[in-house]
């Protein structure tokens, strides 16, 4: 019962409800109670409910409880947080579990896996004093959140007629048992309904300016729909207050529609926009109109515990759109949007307790990985001094300055944690599901058919492209696939394709100088010159916001370095013999990377990208192993949804010899690929991850640990097989592991253009004669549909198709 219906009186039809009339009303509102019983009384005790009921009608208490501030019962909530720590320790539980993380740590090195201390960088908040500290902390914290012109008013709470809002509020008392971190804003309450902060309503100030409320364009348009859609996304997915997200989505939708009527009379605040403010709002106002509609659906469609992710999606790709707008017009000194990594900073102030979420996270799904720990780049408590702790923490801060998508990275990371893993969502057999629905029948669902031309990066069926790429999504629920597909992709678009760390970087060094061909922003090679290192760039269209031609990845953002124009023909120059050649997730399907191959002069690749998967195809893979050898492989930080790694390749010779390429062997006895295909036994690498390599099902099963580690680091929990009978199938099933296919190492030429002028003016006519037809390659159909190149400049759109 919730103990909130005795402090306010709140009462059904005049009368207090009891526990079970309260379950049974609950049941009632859910649809659970037949009609055959509805008409009867049921004594006390003999409802007659499973327990599986009894559960779904306890989550519905207390989320209706976290809706609208109440307290639920302390029985009610225990069984709901046992539920939910029992979803996430289920996997630790099976009988295989402690002999598969014996075997796993044996083989690592690892009998004794140290625990895992993070940084924590976010600043500490302190505890009012008093009640009126309390107040002005509480009052400090909304000029946060809240919108400029907004202010709280009217509660929420069914039968409240409060409307003193923000005028009266205060903190809360808190039980002495509680120790969890909270917000202020959490426990602030207005001290005239005693209802929490959060259950009041997000309006327009008595004393707010029209034009500011409803802005006609510029930098204040951009300032006020990005303050309106912080609101949506903090109520939404961080404090989960239904009022707060309604009243964010309906400022939101007052605001489009005020410039929707603006630009319908034709309204051009007297002839003072330009064209170019004028292509990219209506292109906002269309993006954002129709995020709003699949917030409405997600509000209609997704359970409770689904809801804070999809609006957090919608949320997300709302600020992205309206930052690519102010990025495009005003470029990165703009003050009306922060940046990615400054928006998602901002979000972690109201989740306190986000790294050591992380931390516990770490410590129970990754514990005895240390391989993959080391690859996430998370800043790590390495000293018990608090001088070093100290300074540890200062040059964790100034690498989150320095490199802002490694940053980015670790917030999502968090929020992951938080969204997925503390709400135990995905951990009821979705991946299971999607891995075992049959091919005809797909849980996620697919994207249809565009007509429309494609880029060279999904390429169609042409000349020498009819070789084997195998690009396919890696397979998830579509929940988590919205999730990889929402920050991931604009991080790509905006900064890099690959997320850089300062070891790679160290390793890049050692190999200057260096020329980048394929650079689109110059991110990578931004680093590398601010520390110091010797790197030119190279793109064939390079990004920029004043330029007519936009990039066919990055479209008009502006880039982070001097890009220069040019393709591989620029590694034919002579002053070009004595550099490295660096290649950052180079297009699949293209000739470009076994172009450059070919074109190159000096002795070191510096190659970023997945094999086998995503970048390069096999003529690149094939024709770098022929003339190269592997010198150097580096582990980078990896999104849900991909796989690459830096790889060091160093140009044959007598002398030079290679090393050990754990990529692309056995995870378990370091089996290579040539090994296996001589025994008759050929590698195969886990779909789900697309990382994980095994040479048979038994060490598949003895690598059981590491191998969960790995689908955990990615938000994805499969049920543990019982017997190896259950191994075998699953390691020959395609839908779970896929066969790695040997490089082609023989000597023949590979036929390509030799004219790289030629070949992209070639592929620039084809793409200009299939713009005017319908012609679709079936191939694409269930892949990522990039944009097209532009011709001139116009509101460049990302298509999200995947």
């Amino acid at each position: 019962m919730l103990k909130t219906y005795e402090k306010q009186n709140l009462c059904r039809n005049g009368v207090r409800m009891t526990t079970n009339q309260n379950r049974a009303h609950c049941c009632t509102i859910m649809g659970k109670k037949s009609k055959a019983s509805s008409g009867r009384k049921r004594k006390a005790g003999h409802l007659g409910f499973q327990a599986g009921e009894i559960a779904f009608i306890e989550d519905e208490m207390a989320a209706l409880a976290a809706e609208y501030g109440l307290e639920v019962d302390v029985d009610v909530a225990s069984h709901v947080q046992q539920r939910k720590q029992s979803k996430k320790t289920r996997r630790r539980q099976l009988p295989g579990a402690k002999s598969s993380q014996a075997t796993s740590n044996q083989h690592s090195g690892n009998s004794n896996a140290s625990t895992v201390k993070l940084l924590d960088t976010k600043p500490k908040q302190s505890d009012p004093e008093d009640l009126e500290d309390a107040h002005k902390l509480v009052l400090k914290r909304l000029a946060v959140v809240l919108p400029d012109t907004c202010a709280l008013r009217g509660c929420g709470v069914p039968g409240c007629s409060c409307v003193n809002g923000s005028r009266s509020l205060g903190i809360q008392e808190r039980d002495d048992g509680d120790k969890t971190k909270r917000d202020p804003l959490e426990n602030a309450q207005c001290q005239k309904c005693q209802h929490g902060a959060l259950q009041h309503a997000v309006v327009l100030r008595e004393d707010a300016d029209p034009a500011a409320a409803l802005p006609s364009g510029g930098q204040r348009l951009l300032q006020t729909l990005f303050q309106t859609i912080r609101l949506g996304r903090i109520g939404a997915s961080i404090f989960k207050s239904r009022v707060w997200t309604k009243s964010a989505f309906e400022r939101l939708e007052a605001v489009l529609a005020h410039l929707k009527k603006q630009f319908a009379a034709g309204g051009t605040q007297n002839g003072q926009k330009s064209s170019d403010e004028l292509r990219q709002e209506m292109q906002l106002l269309t993006d954002l109109q129709t995020q709003l509609r699949n917030a409405q659906q997600a509000v209609g469609k997704a359970s409770r515990d689904e809801l804070p992710i999809s609006l957090a999606c919608v949320c997300d790709q709302m600020y992205f759109q309206t930052y690519y707008a102010a990025l495009v017009l005003y470029g990165r000194a703009c003050g009306a949007v922060p940046s990615p990594e400054t928006y998602l900073k901002e979000l972690e102030r109201f989740t306190p307790e986000s790294t050591l979420q992380l931390e516990t996270f770490l410590n129970r799904e990754l514990s005895g990985s240390g391989r993959l720990i080391k690859s996430l780049a998370l800043p790590i408590v390495s000293s018990s001094s608090q001088d070093e702790i100290a300074r540890e923490r200062q040059r964790a801060l100034q690498q989150e300055d320095q490199n802002p998508l490694l940053s980015i990275y670790h917030a999502r990371l968090r929020e992951g944690v938080r969204l997925f893993y503390e709400e135990g969502v995905g951990m009821d057999g979705e991946m299971d599901a999607v891995l075992n629905a049959p091919k005809s029948e797909p849980v996620a669902s697919k994207k249809a058919k565009n007509n429309k031309k494609k880029h060279y990066r999904r390429e169609r069926k042409d000349t020498a492209r009819d070789t084997e790429v195998s690009l396919k999504e890696m397979p998830s629920y579509p929940l988590l696939a919205q999730w990889r597909n929402n920050c991931r992709d604009w991080c790509c678009h905006l900064y890099a394709y690959a997320t850089p760390t300062e070891e790679a970087l160290d390793v890049m060094a050692q190999y200057a100088p260096i020329v980048e061909v394929g650079a689109g922003t110059g991110y990578w090679s931004s680093l590398l010159q601010r520390a110091g290192v010797d790197v030119v760039a190279y793109d064939k269209a390079p990004p920029s916001a004043d330029g007519k031609e936009g990039n066919a990845y990055h479209g008009h953002v502006p880039p982070f370095c001097s890009v220069g124009r040019g393709g591989p023909e620029v590694l034919g120059q002579e002053d070009m013999a004595k550099r490295s050649l660096f290649l950052c997730y180079p297009p699949p399907g293209d000739a470009m990377a076994v172009r450059s191959i070919q074109l190159f002069q000096g002795d070191v690749v510096l190659h970023v990208g997945e094999w086998q998967g995503d970048t390069g195809d096999n003529r690149f893979e094939s024709e770098l192993q022929r003339r190269f050898i592997l010198e150097q492989e580096i582990a980078l930080p990896n999104w849900g949804n991909s796989a690459y790694g830096l790889t060091v390749w160093r140009r044959k010779a007598t002398d030079v010899e290679p090393v050990a390429w754990h990529a692309m062997s056995c995870f378990h006895c370091d089996k290579t690929l040539a090994d296996g295909a001589d025994e008759g036994e050929p590698l195969r690498r886990c779909v789900v991850c697309k990382t994980n390599v095994y040479c048979s099902a038994t060490c598949a099963q003895r690598d059981v640990v590491e191998h969960a580690a790995e689908h955990a680091a990615r938000l994805v929990f499969l049920e543990e097989p019982t017997s190896d009978m259950a191994y075998e199938r699953i390691f020959e099933n395609e839908a779970y592991y896929r066969e790695l296919k040997e490089p082609d190492l023989d000597d023949s030429v590979v036929a390509v253009k030799s004219n790289w002028n030629a070949l992209t003016k070639a592929d620039a006519a084809e793409d200009d004669s299939e713009a005017n037809g319908d012609e679709s390659d079936e191939d694409d159909a269930d892949e990522e549909d990039l944009p097209e190149k532009t011709t001139e400049k116009a509101a460049f759109a990302f298509n999200f198709g995947a």
